[in-house]
C-alpha cells in the first residue's frame, strides 16, 4: 500500500482547479500517512481546500514548507494562513512543517 508521497519542488498548485482535485484524490487514500509539498505554489484557495481535507485524511506527517505563492489576494496576509484556520478542527498530524511561509502575527 502507498503511504508516502513526494511532490515536492514539482510545481503543483499552479493550475489551482486541477491542483485541487488531484489534492481531494491523494488525502482520499486510507493509507497515505506521508505527504510531502514543500516548494510548491499554493493560493488561499489551495491552501483552504487542504484544510479542509487533512482533518478528515489519515496523515501523520505534513510538509508545506515555502509552498505559498507571493502574493494573497486579502490584505497581504500569506495563503498558509487560510490553512492554519482550518487546523483548530482535530486532525490526525504529529509532524507539520509550514516554514518559509511568509507567517507573521497576523496569522500566528
Amino acid at each position: 500500500l502507498l503511504s508516502t508521497v513526494r511532490l515536492a519542488d514539482t510545481g503543483f498548485g499552479h493550475m489551482t482547479a486541477a491542483s485541487e482535485q488531484c489534492l481531494t484524490e491523494i488525502l482520499g487514500s486510507k493509507s497515505l500517512r506521508r505527504l510531502d509539498l514543500s516548494w510548491s505554489c499554493f493560493n488561499s484557495t489551495l491552501y483552504s481546500h487542504l484544510g479542509e481535507l487533512v482533518p478528515r485524511s489519515e496523515l501523520s506527517f505534513l510538509n508545506i514548507a515555502n509552498s505559498a505563492s507571493a502574493t494573497s489576494e486579502v490584505r497581504g496576509i500569506t495563503p498558509v494562513a487560510y490553512f492554519i484556520e482550518r487546523l483548530t478542527r482535530d486532525a490526525p498530524l504529529t509532524h507539520l512543517d509550514i516554514s518559509l511561509n511568509r507567517i507573521d502575527f497576523r496569522c500566528a
